[in-house]
């Protein structure tokens, strides 16, 4: 029976890929970094969610801007970063699989941005951020609603205890299901090299359920080893994330490729 690589085992592996063409694959993040770093200059505050996990999680963008009418060019920009971050990990996948691979900052990945490739990253990511929401609101209204009859005047505690419990699920619930979707443009990168550019974004997010069952406590944990170099991001104001987002994404795909494996899947 097939087990689980370590943490250690991921990194190692992920270091080693690193090590060769090092300057051109940091080079390839290097503006999904700059953009995350201004980004969060400019909101006040250093975030590391932006280039670290929405590639892995695949909910990419922040569709709740669409509130506010002044936000429009974020997201229009955020949206164009996610299409170069999913080509540079496509490109990374590449090198996973052949570490001797010579990277182009720009050429390796350029030809990937064709039209049914955007459609697709922009479809799934809309779908994953659907689904998101979705399995958020009955907890989260059932919260507001403790809430609210709990500040009706008859301040009963027991329910403002339950609204905490209520939104806490919240919080569960959106990780639990962002791991479970978190493989779906890892498989759509073996979909295009199997020729199959027709993939519907509905299948991506089915399979990536489908490989992550049993899976997801492992994703967990090997995010927390990554708790220190977070730290290191925040304390750096971002500068940190030029080595720490491709080393995260690599781990990442050595991550996917340790789970297809045990699972007897091919992979590219």
């Amino acid at each position: 029976m097939k087990i689980n690589k370590t943490t250690k085992e991921l990194k190692t592996e992920a270091k080693a890929v690193l090590s060769v063409d090092t300057k051109n694959k940091i080079l390839l993040f290097l503006i999904p970094v700059i953009w995350s770093i201004f980004s969060s200059i400019r909101s006040g505050q250093i975030s590391t969610d932006q280039t670290l996990y929405s590639a892995n999680i695949g909910a990419n963008y922040d569709f709740s801007v669409f509130a506010n009418p002044g936000n429009y060019l974020s997201l229009i920009v955020s949206i164009l970063i996610s299409f170069v971050t999913t080509a540079i990990i496509f490109t990374y996948m590449d090198a996973f699989k052949n570490p001797e691979l010579k990277i182009h900052p720009i050429n390796s990945f350029k030809e990937k941005l064709n039209g049914p490739f955007l459609i697709k990253v922009f479809v799934t990511s809309l779908l994953l951020f659907v689904y998101l929401m979705l399995w958020a609101l009955l907890p989260m209204v059932i919260g507001i609603v403790f809430i609210a009859i709990g500040a009706s005047g008859s301040g009963n505690v027991a329910l403002i205890f339950l609204a905490i419990i209520a939104f806490l699920c919240v919080f569960a619930v959106l990780i639990n299901r962002s791991f479970a979707y978190s493989q779906a443009f890892y498989i759509y990168h073996d979909h295009i090299k199997r020729g199959d550019q027709t993939v519907s974004a509905r299948k991506l997010i089915k399979e990536s359920v489908a490989l992550m069952k049993g899976e997801k406590m492992n994703l967990f944990i090997l995010e927390i080893s990554f708790i220190l170099w977070i730290l290191l991001v925040l304390f750096t104001f971002g500068l940190a994330s030029v080595w720490v987002t491709p080393y995260l994404e690599m781990t990442h795909i050595a991550f996917y490729n340790d789970i297809k494996a045990i699972k007897e899947i091919d992979t590219f």
